[in-house]
This record gives structure tokens, C-alpha cells and sequence, in this order.
């Protein structure tokens, strides 16, 4: 080009591309998108890809994208994908010390990509399929889990969980927030046996109890009637509080434990 039109940023180039069996590597994120094929369209004044439509291969599962990217310095991204993938996929993008020390089982997940390369930002809806998983500091993995999680850079939502730990069926609803410095857990479950409620925190190595009850269903077998009260030091508990306390009733007909950190 000569003249003005030597001055390349102010050129005008819009094109439309076809893709066929590409490969990429974004920033941040340690999986190659593979066999990459689809329609993509370039804007050079606004420095601009769309993703018409593209479909490919992560880690060997399906994967559909679509959405934008600006090529900015950091360059900056608004992508919609959608895979059925193994949950080995989502591992390495847990930060260190992460509760969940493996996950195995099958996963459908959509996922919302938005920010820049330097501060990515995403949120996605996961659906699992019988599932298996090592959380710390449980000593037995969690299994048959099944259900749906609402997950963003920071916190972790699910209405409805099920799974078995220890051969026991089990309903969870709560959330997990603060994901990448301190995890904060709340959360209901239902037991076959009664409902427990929980709020704590987790910690590198340990779990620390803030509040928590047990309310335990009714069994024709009990019997007795009485009160009981005392405390544990914070050694027992994990807890950074200098004791847990807590307060129990028993009876025939109600039967229930509550704690709280003091």
C-alpha cells in the first residue's frame, strides 16, 4: 500500500473465514481446543473475531463456542461453549488447596466466558451424571452424585444434589463461596436418618465449624429423655475458635444436636 493507505490501522479490512481441523491454546486456560471447524469473520478497525459458529474437541470431548474477541492488549473475550466432557476436564482449573481433590464421572456443562485474558470472569451451569469425588477432609470418597451446580470465579450454587457417602443416600442444597481464597460453606442436607445444617470455613488442611445441627427422624427403637451440654476444644474440631459448645436434647420424640463456635 502507498499513501494513506500506507498506514495499515486505518485500512478497512473485513473478512469471513472458513475453519477447518484448527488447534488453539487460550491464555489461562490449560486445555488445546482441537479439530476446530467453523465460521469465523474479522473486523480490522474494531480489531474484532466473531465466532459465528464453531465446534471442535477439548480434552477428546464435543465442544460447541460461539461469542467474540477483541485484540487488545490483554485481549478481552465474550464466548459462549457448551461440552459433554469427562469432570477430569475441570481439574486443573481448580486453585491450590482446593477442597475437591478429584472428581471423576460425566458432566454437561455450559459455560459463559467474559472479561479479558489478565482477568478472566465466567460463570457456568453444570449438570453431573454419576459422579464420584475426594473432598478434603473427608476420609471416603462422595458417590452416585448427581444433580445440577451454579458456579462463578468466586462461589458454587446447587438446589438439589444427591448422592451416597458411606452407602447412605443423601440430598444436599447450599452454596460455597470466596472459591479461590478461603472457601466459605452453608449448607442442608437431608440423611436418611434426619437433616443436618452446617456453616464453616475452609482452610488449607483443615475445616473450621462455625454453627452446625443434626435433627435426627424418629425411630421406634429409642428411648429416654434427657439434656446434655458441654465443649471441645479447637483441636478436635479444626475450628480457629478457642472451643466449639454445644447443646443436645433427646428424646422419644424430638432428637436433635446444635453446635456453635465461641
Amino acid at each position: 500500500c502507498r499513501g494513506f493507505l500506507k498506514q495499515w490501522p486505518f485500512v478497512e479490512v473485513l473478512a469471513r473465514g472458513m475453519v477447518r481441523d484448527a488447534s488453539l491454546l487460550l491464555p489461562t486456560f490449560p486445555h488445546r481446543l482441537e479439530q476446530l471447524a467453523g465460521e469465523i469473520r474479522y473486523d480490522h478497525l474494531a480489531k474484532r473475531i466473531e465466532i459465528v459458529s464453531m465446534s471442535g474437541r477439548v480434552s477428546n470431548a464435543p465442544l460447541t463456542v460461539h461469542g467474540a474477541l477483541r485484540l487488545t492488549t490483554p485481549v478481552e473475550w465474550a464466548l459462549t461453549a457448551q461440552t459433554q466432557a469427562s469432570l477430569d476436564l475441570l481439574q486443573p482449573l481448580l486453585p491450590p488447596h482446593h477442597p475437591v481433590q478429584s472428581a471423576t464421572g460425566r458432566m454437561d456443562a455450559h459455560l459463559e466466558l467474559t472479561g479479558s485474558s489478565a482477568q478472566p470472569r465466567w460463570q457456568a451451569l453444570v449438570t453431573l451424571h454419576d459422579a464420584r469425588m475426594m473432598v478434603r477432609p473427608l476420609t471416603d470418597p462422595i458417590e452416585a452424585l448427581s444433580g445440577t451446580l451454579r458456579l462463578t470465579n468466586e462461589e458454587l450454587n446447587t438446589e438439589a444434589l444427591s448422592f451416597r457417602f458411606k452407602e447412605q443416600p443423601v440430598q444436599l442444597a447450599g452454596s460455597v463461596t470466596a472459591l479461590t481464597t478461603t472457601p466459605r460453606v452453608v449448607v442442608h442436607a437431608q440423611l436418611a436418618a434426619g437433616s443436618a445444617d452446617l456453616t464453616g470455613t475452609w482452610h488449607p488442611g483443615r475445616f473450621s465449624i462455625e454453627s452446625g445441627e443434626v435433627a435426627l427422624g424418629q425411630d421406634e427403637d429409642a428411648s429416654g429423655v434427657g439434656e446434655s451440654d458441654g465443649c471441645a476444644q479447637s483441636g478436635d474440631t479444626g475450628s480457629n475458635n478457642d472451643e466449639i459448645c454445644f447443646v443436645g436434647k433427646f428424646s422419644h420424640e424430638n432428637r436433635a444436636f446444635a453446635m456453635v463456635s465461641r
